[in-house]
């Protein structure tokens, strides 16, 4: 007997073989050792992001209205034609807490994804202002991807991944003077 599996839905596959004999009298016999490795198949869903300023550096500075681009990539998970939620935070890389711009209101946001297999990409903008005397504190993207049921399919919450991570540091003001020869 064959069957068919969809190949775009994450599963966990355990196979149940039945090894029947048709000689008179011997008894069915039965094989359901679902410890076995090689009857059970996983597609476990990865993510990896990455994150940027927007002029494609790793620094921010305080005082500073700045854009930092996130580009989440997973590979496995969703199904093609359904909806999806990424949800990202940018997240203070000592405390673990989420980032609070300048007014106090914290670093996050959230788009609708519809991908066309089980793999997509997507891009994550955060824009805020940097506040004065956050400088020295490095800021960590986390992301996670949920189905419609509110269900985390794939995250990557890494608070020591560098591709993750973006610098703050002091904005230094131009001095200007009077100068005498």
């Amino acid at each position: 007997q064959s069957y068919d599996f969809n190949s775009d839905v994450t599963q966990n596959l355990v196979l149940h073989a039945r090894w029947t004999d048709n000689s008179p009298k011997k008894e069915e016999k039965e094989k359901t050792d679902v410890k076995q490795e090689s009857q059970s198949e996983s597609k476990t869903p990865t993510m990896k992001t990455e994150a940027k300023n927007q002029d494609g550096s790793k620094v921010l500075f305080t005082g500073s209205k700045v854009t930092v681009i996130d580009t989440a990539t997973w590979d496995g998970g969703t199904v093609s034609g359904q909806t999806y939620t990424l949800t990202g935070s940018v997240r203070n890389k000592t405390t673990g807490e989420v980032f609070k711009d300048k007014d106090g209101n914290p670093v996050q946001t959230s788009l609708t994804v519809t991908p066309t297999s089980d793999s997509g990409t997507a891009t994550v903008t955060f824009t805020f202002e940097v506040p004065i005397g956050a400088e020295g504190v490095d800021l960590v993207v986390f992301e996670e991807l949920r189905d419609s049921s509110g269900n985390v399919i794939v995250s990557h919450n890494n608070l020591s991944s560098s591709e993750q991570t973006v610098y703050i540091k002091k904005a230094v003001k131009a001095q200007t003077g009077v100068f005498v020869f």
